[in-house]
């Protein structure tokens, strides 16, 4: 399913998955989500609305749940599952959007960070212009992920990694990577509750 929002998506973004998916056969169709998005806002439309910084979360993450209605809207119709893009670098960090794009099925990505799925992708022969693409959910027009991270994917996975096997040394880090490091130990704090169930209430 390709998926472009006139005045968000790059008009490179939809003819690269266009042709990675003719490349390897792959059947695709496209779906505009502009009309989708406007029919949701003009019903839940709130006077806060009119402020785009107040609300650009609100609006950003509407339009990725909007995108997982639509994937299972068709994985039921063909009986077939949703397949999840998430890494392990955007998971460690909680950087999707809950019942969005953290909606599937299947992971199979998820256990390999941005920078390991880049050569992964050059061994899989992976044309460069995708590979060197830059990262972003495009939830808002030039929505770049390591411009809203405050740092490049390159900085982070190492310290990521140290982090998730208990190897950090924070003495040996440079002032950045220590900045990189309370970043991490922030959003694991902040955006924990993405990777939980819902607590139940008990009663006894």
């Amino acid at each position: 399913m390709i998926m472009p929002l006139n005045g968000i998506t790059p008009n490179d973004d939809e003819r690269d998955a266009i042709d990675l998916a003719s490349k390897y056969g792959i059947e695709y169709r496209i779906i505009q989500l502009n009309n989708i998005e406007d029919s949701f806002k003009s019903q839940i439309y709130q006077e806060h609305m009119n402020n785009l910084e107040e609300s650009k979360i609100a609006q950003g993450n509407l339009i990725a749940r909007i995108r997982m209605s639509v994937l299972y809207f068709h994985a039921n119709l063909s009986n077939r599952i949703v397949v999840g893009t998430g890494d392990k670098s955007e998971l460690m960090l909680g950087y999707f959007t809950k019942y969005g794009d953290g909606g599937v099925d299947i992971s199979p990505i998820a256990d390999l960070y941005k920078t390991q799925i880049r050569i992964l992708a050059k061994e899989l022969g992976i044309s460069d212009k995708i590979i060197n693409k830059k990262s972003g959910p495009r939830l808002w027009k030039d929505h770049d992920a390591e411009d809203e991270l405050h740092m490049t994917y390159d900085e982070l996975d190492p310290i990521l990694y140290l982090y998730n096997n208990n190897l950090i040394k924070e003495e040996l880090l440079t002032e950045t990577q220590k900045n990189i490091l309370q970043n991490i130990k922030t959003r694991n704090i902040k955006f924990s509750h993405k990777s939980k169930m819902p607590e139940i209430c008990t009663f006894d």
